[in-house]
């Protein structure tokens, strides 16, 4: 599968990103069919906020165990072999959720199968980004990544509520592990070159926790506001709009605005200091959490998720072009391997935090203000010095 964007960017595409623009594209149409409705789906179950919270916490500490093993298999097999054998955990994730009614001890089960595939595919994924976008347009070309994901993910949320009100939860289930297996067709298009290399488990967390790359650390634990953003807020919504589907059109209707301004996002990040369009991004984006609970019609619930979504993106595709020009500057994986591993750190923390705050109240507004502190954490990052 070849895509072609003639006029956007200044310089050609590699194959290889051509080739991940699509497998995204299908990937997230897949997922988000799904995703928004994951948390409300444990929800129905009867699983409480607490539990919820204790399922997703399990995720992220085993997402930082395996994350360097993930990195290995893609060092040794190649990147795409690695986000390709992530699919198939995905799909077994997928499948221990429609048994969940029938075997609740699958609740423990899952969450091994999730971070397996995080572990094999964002190491991976993120590896293939830095080597293989061009640096003149990296801005651009990350931002046509994300709007072709904002894409995808516009009909996924409806698709998603009208396959739930009319067939149900399992039906959807199935349909979406399906066009995950599909989402690996774009790359195996051609064959990739695989020159295998060999890491040591250990020097993943030594880099990590060295003391130069400290601050940084703590910038990407802001990706904590994350996990309201995924669970919090969709159980929010749905007990504010009692609908899937409506829940959904509403998600997709944000989500199609936020694609409007997708591309101008990364214009404007390969023209201007990114470092600092990235500390005003995080400060806009705290803002938008502390808004939220202000919300008391879905106009309001449209335009303060509408709002959330263009800053979290502001802030994200500065951060990950940022992201990338360290990996070149220093050892590509370790440097990737850091972010996932500070990413899954944070996610882990707002997670418990979340898991003590639903063991005290019910009331999922305070987990908004969680958010916003996690969201001013991005203020903190800088530029690694690059080696001499």
């Amino acid at each position: 599968m070849s895509l072609h964007f003639p006029t956007y960017f200044q310089g050609s595409l590699r194959r290889e990103i051509r080739e991940l623009y699509g497998s995204v594209g299908f990937l997230t149409f897949a997922v988000s069919a799904i995703q928004l409705f994951e948390a409300a789906y444990l929800y129905a179950l009867g699983y409480s906020l607490r539990q919820i919270m204790l399922f997703w916490l399990i995720v992220y500490l085993l997402d930082l165990v395996l994350l360097p093993l993930g990195a290995i298999v893609a060092l040794r097999h190649g990147y795409e072999h690695a986000m390709l054998y992530s699919s198939f955990f995905m799909v077994l994730y997928f499948m221990t959720l429609v048994l969940l009614p029938g075997l609740h001890i699958l609740f423990f089960v899952a969450p091994v199968f999730l971070a397996v595939q995080k572990a094999l595919y964002w190491p991976a994924y993120h590896a293939d980004c830095a080597t293989y976008m061009n640096p003149k347009d990296e801005g651009g070309e990350i931002a046509m990544m994300r709007a072709i994901a904002v894409i995808a993910s516009i009909l996924g949320p409806v698709f998603g509520g009208i396959m739930i009100a009319t067939v149900g939860f399992t039906a959807l289930f199935v349909l979406v592990c399906v066009l995950i297996v599909c989402s690996n067709l774009p790359l195996l298009s051609t064959r990739e070159v695989v020159v295998a290399k060999t890491e040591r488990f250990r020097s993943f967390y030594l880099h990590w926790l060295a003391p130069e790359r400290r601050r940084n650390l703590f910038a990407y634990v802001g990706f904590g506001e994350a996990v309201v953003d995924v669970v919090v807020w969709p159980i929010f919504l749905m007990l504010a709009l009692s609908s899937y589907l409506s829940t959904g059109i509403l998600f997709s209707g944000a989500t199609l605005l936020t694609a409007l301004l997708m591309l101008w996002i990364g214009r404007v990040t390969d023209h201007v200091h990114r470092v600092r369009f990235l500390r005003w991004s995080a400060v806009v984006t705290a803002m938008s959490w502390l808004l939220r609970p202000l919300g008391i019609a879905p106009l309001h619930f449209f335009a303060f998720d509408t709002f959330g979504r263009f800053s979290r993106e502001s802030l994200g595709i500065p951060l990950l072009s940022l992201t990338y020009d360290d990996a070149k500057n220093h050892d590509l994986m370790h440097t990737i391997v850091n972010y996932q591993l500070s990413l899954a750190f944070g996610k882990a923390l707002s997670a418990f935090a979340l898991f003590v705050l639903f063991s005290v109240t019910s009331t999922m507004t305070h987990a908004f203000f969680i958010a916003a502190g996690f969201s001013l954490l991005f203020t903190l990052w800088k530029p690694t010095p690059a080696p001499s």
